[in-house]
């Protein structure tokens, strides 16, 4: 491999630019990649939700549930099918098996649903299809809008926020919640039934049969293309009580208004009520796209939220942001952070103790250029920046910098025993390279079967391997190729020369350096001369390690304990149970009682 190592140090103008570009690359597409708190998987799960108005939760099994699960049985590559029925709702959660073409069944789900809307309860309202991802749970940021207001009043300033805030880049989707669907309600008299002869389910019809808007072709002239719509939806409170209900055969009828005793706009009765800080309000879900950073649309969100402060002030309605990513992220981007900067001074502060300051500094370049390098590969694959992202770096900083240490230490080495600087650094670079290839091989096939998981949650830490197999990899390609360039050319080159050269080992070596050989000088005597006994010991350590992951893993004896994410304790959850019979208003007053009780400022209870 000399030849090579000979032809890369006389390209010293190549090497030095590759080192820049990759440099200046990987700062743009750093600044460039999306910033989340995780990585956005799919589920592979769909969630279906249909509303049927006034319904028991008898009702919406037998009439709704079981007929979209039947529907589905012959759904192909379906791993279960999850059913709950509510009052007035029904939920039905279908997981795909992983690996799955998920957008191609998701769409046979929805056409096979939509088949079967004609044989539901009419009244139903559509039914809405959600793909379960992580975005879907975690939005970058959820406005809210609380005040002593109607929630009419909330959901038309919602409404009007709604349209500024899905301007801002990288937004998908802002959804309400908490909105109260508005409906005409329509109030009979049973007596006044009773007394025409019209059951409920006739003046029902006839308001259906009445409330219709109905294609009816189209037409172009020199004006233009137009559509022909007959609309004879309700307009007015009369034009629901002049509806006709009964022909009688003497030329009279029979109308709404003869029957109803009451009519006017109301609410359709809410299954969700949304209170925060122990007040009602209406939500909205900022949900980012794929490629949205959450650094960037938070403080847009804020931005808007500001400029519609004063009119909010003015109808006595704050606006509060709860579930901010940016709090989690910049959490999350400081503590790795320190620990990551932590770990590259300490490397260098011990690479400088051991070999010097221009040493040092040649190997710690390594550090940020494989990052750099891994923000490239991380950006072109189109991945993100996130916790499993910087997780992965943290856990990759020290290994980068074996290589360089291996390829300095071997070309000082050259240099103490004499040989010309060039030769040095060609001898010394070539002499390591096979096992740095090896050793860097070896790493990275620890890594990579990460990849074989299936399912979110191989998704979720596929990550991990190609960060830090990106990582290791830019790092071998520096210490062989740039490095070496590096130590010939960089300043001081001379001087380290001339310091190999008179090197002494019993008179220049550090305290520290003499005890740490004497103690290793020692273990490995020691080693030698138990052989046997050595291998035994380390095979009992290798049998008990064994042994402690396979009970805990099984979970016959905790001696550790398994935990897929460890807890949070920034978060807590208070879940209410009450009869079955119990008003969604009652609950949600419980609930406003309690978050009064928690708020701050609150004298504690005697």
């Amino acid at each position: 491999m000399k030849p090579f190592f000979r032809y890369a140090l006389r390209q010293t103008v190549l090497v030095n630019l590759l080192f820049v570009l990759a440099m200046a690359v990987g700062l743009f597409s750093l600044f460039d990649l999306p910033v989340e708190r995780y990585p956005d998987v799919h589920m592979g799960k769909i969630q279906i939700t249909t509303i049927l108005p006034g319904a028991s939760p008898e009702e919406v099994e037998s009439l709704i549930t079981r007929e979209i699960e039947d529907v589905l049985n012959d759904l192909e590559s379906v791993e279960f099918i999850q059913s709950t029925s509510y009052r007035e709702r029904s939920e039905v959660m279908v997981k795909f098996i992983d690996d799955t073409d998920y957008d191609r069944l998701y769409e046979e789900l929805r056409l096979k649903i939509l088949s079967i809307i004609n044989e539901l309860p009419e009244g139903i309202d559509p039914p809405e299809f959600t793909e379960i991802r992580v975005s879907e749970w975690l939005p970058a940021v959820t406005v809210n809008l609380i005040g002593e207001r109607s929630n009419r009043a909330l959901s038309l300033m919602a409404e009007e926020m709604k349209l500024h805030l899905r301007q801002i880049p990288g937004v998908k989707e802002v959804e309400p919640n908490g909105e109260y669907i508005r409906e005409f309600h329509v109030y009979l008299n049973p007596r006044l039934l009773d007394k025409y002869g019209v059951t409920f389910d006739e003046v029902a019809r006839a308001l259906s049969e009445s409330n219709i808007a109905v294609p009816s072709g189209d037409f172009a002239n020199e004006a233009g293309e137009f559509v022909i719509v007959v609309d004879e939806r309700y307009r007015s409170r009369g034009q629901v009580a002049e509806t006709i209900v009964r022909r009688d055969s003497d030329g009279s009828f029979v109308t709404v208004g003869d029957v109803m005793s009451d009519a006017h706009m109301s609410y359709r009765d809410p299954y969700v009520i949304s209170s925060v800080n122990g007040k009602d309000c209406v939500t909205l879900r900022v949900i980012k796209t794929e490629g949205g950073n959450a650094l960037e649309i938070v403080p847009a969100v804020e931005e808007i939220v500001e400029r519609f402060k004063p009119v909010l002030q003015k109808e006595d309605v704050q606006a509060v942001l709860i579930q901010d990513q940016r709090v989690h992220i910049d959490d999350s981007i400081s503590t790795l952070g320190m620990n990551l900067l932590v770990g590259i001074v300490l490397v260098s502060v011990l690479i400088y103790f051991f070999m010097g300051l221009r040493n040092a500094v040649l190997t710690m370049v390594g550090i940020p250029f494989a990052f750099l390098v891994t923000m490239i590969i991380m950006w072109v694959s189109g991945n993100s920046l996130n916790e499993i992202t910087l997780f992965s770096l943290v856990l990759v900083s020290g290994i980068i910098v074996d290589d360089a240490i291996v390829v300095v230490e071997n070309i000082y080495r050259h240099l103490q025993e004499g040989e010309p600087l060039k030769e040095a650094v060609v001898n010394g670079t070539s002499e390591v390279a096979a096992p740095l290839i090896a050793a860097t091989s070896t790493t990275v096939a620890a890594f990579l079967p990460m990849l074989i998981m299936t399912g979110s949650t191989g998704e979720f830490f596929a990550q991990i391997p190609l960060a830090i197999s990106a990582a290791i990899a830019a790092s071998l390609f520096e210490c062989l190729i740039i490095l070496p360039s590096h130590f010939m050319d960089w300043p001081g080159w001379r001087f380290a020369e001339k310091e190999a050269r008179e090197y002494n080992p019993a008179r220049k070596e550090r305290w520290l350096m003499s005890l740490l050989r004497r103690g290793t000088d020692r273990l490995v005597a020691v080693s030698l001369r138990y052989r046997f006994t050595s291998l035994g010991v380390v095979f009992v350590a290798f049998v008990a390690a064994l042994f402690i992951i396979g009970v805990s893993v099984t979970g016959k004896m905790a001696l550790i304990r398994i935990k897929f994410f460890p807890d949070e304790y920034t978060n807590y959850y208070i879940e209410l149970e009450g009869p079955a019979a119990t008003p969604i208003e009652a609950t949600n007053q419980k609930l406003k009682d309690i978050a009064n009780f928690m708020l701050p400022g609150r004298p504690p209870a005697s």
